[in-house]
């Protein structure tokens, strides 16, 4: 083993060490910046460099299924709950809505639905309804936010049973693309017809 190049812990290992302030920034450092939208920014991009890697590489991706799957479910939860929270803002919901607590998609979303039909009675329904299919494709395979998490749920039963044996990830990335930019559209419409807005 003498020689060879691997990872090995040491003394001294520091998981999130801060970058040195003096010499030159390095490619890899990153701004620890909490905030809604750097939560909800961060895991669509994520999904989407695992994807273009995958797309770059000769490597089968078939293990990458699972973590970018989690992080587009993710990002859409984190969207669906802005829009909630805006609901709330603009006095259209409950300022202690139960779904903002939760992590089912469905529910989350019949809120925004709600919302963005009455602010846009007009609203396409071939839009609603092809956004509705998706997240209800979500939640059908993963209800709970763990399912892409993890291989068996607390009673040792395996996720992801109804799941297609095969997933393409560049179809996914683009049909999350695709949600994402609706929802995003439909909170920055939203937020503009906000009469408490300057």
């Amino acid at each position: 083993m003498t020689g060879a190049n691997f990872a090995w812990p040491k003394r001294g290992d520091q998981a999130f060490k801060p970058y040195p302030a003096a010499g030159v920034r390095p490619r890899l450092e990153a701004f620890v910046l909490p905030s809604d939208g750097a939560y909800l920014v961060g895991f669509q991009r994520a999904g989407d460099m695992i994807v273009e890697g995958a797309r770059a590489s000769d490597r089968t991706p078939h293990n990458l299924f699972f973590p970018v799957a989690y992080l587009y479910r993710h990002h859409l939860e984190l969207m669906l709950k802005e829009l909630v929270r805006l609901g709330v803002r603009v006095g259209r919901f409950d300022r202690t809505e139960k779904s903002l607590t939760e992590h089912n998609l469905v529910k989350l979303w019949n809120n925004v639905k709600e919302l963005i039909k009455e602010v846009w009675p007009d609203s396409p329904e071939d839009d609603i309804n092809a956004v509705e299919a998706v997240i209800k494709e979500f939640h059908r395979l993963d209800k709970s936010g763990q399912a892409f998490r993890y291989a068996r749920d607390l009673h040792g039963c395996p996720h992801l049973k109804e799941a297609p044996q095969t997933v393409d990830l560049g179809n996914l990335k683009g049909t999350v693309d695709a949600v994402s930019a609706f929802l995003d559209a439909a909170y920055a419409g939203i937020e503009q017809c906000d009469p408490g807005q300057p």
